[in-house]
């Protein structure tokens, strides 16, 4: 009898403990946030860098992690990390200054060594010009 009350409290206690376990990781990966739309249905969020929030436009079909205004990565503390490179759709090559933020963060999440290019001044390396759009 002793042994099964050990083996019921033994259960009882590892089940509470995977119950808390799982309150605890479940909700540690989703968050939500306030979402945006350009006039082209584009999603914009707001980022926190150096305690200072931004709204950045979420482009999940580009290379780069961040594309950035140059006044704006004047503003922040980056690293110059080379230059970065790529072709539009008509085959035309552009090259940005490259930088590295330290820390971006989104939400509950923080990221580190971000890479952003900086925003071509002209609009000419994308097919339509989203910003008047905000």
């Amino acid at each position: 009898m002793r042994r099964f009350k050990i083996v019921k409290i033994f259960a009882s206690v590892a089940i509470l403990l995977g119950v808390l376990s799982f309150l605890k990781y479940s909700s540690s990966y989703h968050f939500s946030t306030d979402v945006q739309f350009t006039i082209a249905n584009t999603p914009i969020v707001g980022v926190k860098i150096e305690e200072q929030e931004y709204p950045v436009l979420l482009d999940f079909g580009s290379k780069f992690q961040m594309n950035m205004k140059p006044d704006l990565l004047e503003k922040i503390s980056t690293e110059t990390a080379g230059t970065a490179s790529w072709l539009n759709v008509k085959g035309e090559r552009y090259t940005q200054r490259k930088h590295t933020i330290p820390k971006v963060q989104i939400g509950p999440f923080v990221y580190k060594k971000v890479c952003a290019i900086e925003k071509p001044l002209k609009s000419t390396c994308i097919l339509w010009d989203y910003s008047n759009s905000n």
